[in-house]
């Protein structure tokens, strides 16, 4: 079990704002952007099942099944890892090491297969959508807006799952640096730098 001890020289405001500024507050905002736009687009009119034109992807069911809920759990992860992001900024470095390790750690297990994921359904959207047969059917130019809109932000969801993998390594280096640092007495990696601050930018 971790005894978690937080940080008693920032408040709360300063701990949000640190960690919106925070590389991850950016791709965590973007994700859920495009996240609800997937699902958002696919639920809105392409995707019908009481009708027998099903799904306006080739009238494949099941490629609009897998965008919803690819979409819909893209959401949900990245709300949750927002909130995760307060309380990794929140809590003190040198008495809460390992779990913020462990924190790191976790977000990169998590985002290795939902990127898997969002790279299956982009595939999937993507040759169902260049397989339908005649796109001016599809009542209005706004469905195929919808439709181009589903993979293109799929895309964008493949490379801010990649990127949040990426980021999230990098910084698990610069915890091992300010770690081994901080172990042989250097003062390497003080409390203010920006540079390679595991907590995001400085507030003082």
């Amino acid at each position: 079990m971790f005894k978690l001890k937080f940080r008693p020289d920032t408040d709360r405001d300063a701990i949000v704002r640190e960690m919106l500024l925070h590389p991850l507050g950016y791709l965590r905002i973007l994700s859920i952007i495009c996240s609800s736009v997937v699902f958002g687009c696919v639920v809105d009119r392409l995707y019908n099942p009481v009708y027998l034109y099903q799904c306006a992807f080739n009238n494949n069911g099941n490629c609009c099944k897998l965008a919803i809920a690819v979409g819909v759990i893209g959401f949900v992860i990245s709300l949750m890892f927002l909130v995760k992001d307060v309380l990794y900024h929140a809590v003190d470095f040198s008495e809460n090491f390992n779990f913020k390790v462990l924190m790191v750690l976790v977000d990169a297990a998590v985002h290795i297969p939902t990127g898997l994921l969002w790279f299956a359904s982009f595939s999937f959207s993507a040759d169902q959508w260049r397989k339908t047969p005649d796109k001016n059917d599809l009542q209005g130019l706004s469905l195929v807006n919808r439709g181009n809109a589903v993979v293109a932000f799929s895309f964008f969801c493949v490379l801010l799952w990649l990127a949040n993998v990426v980021i999230n390594m990098i910084l698990m280096i610069c915890l091992m640096l300010k770690r081994g640092g901080r172990s042989r007495g250097y003062a390497s990696f003080p409390e203010g730098s920006d540079s390679v601050h595991p907590d995001g930018p400085s507030t003082s």
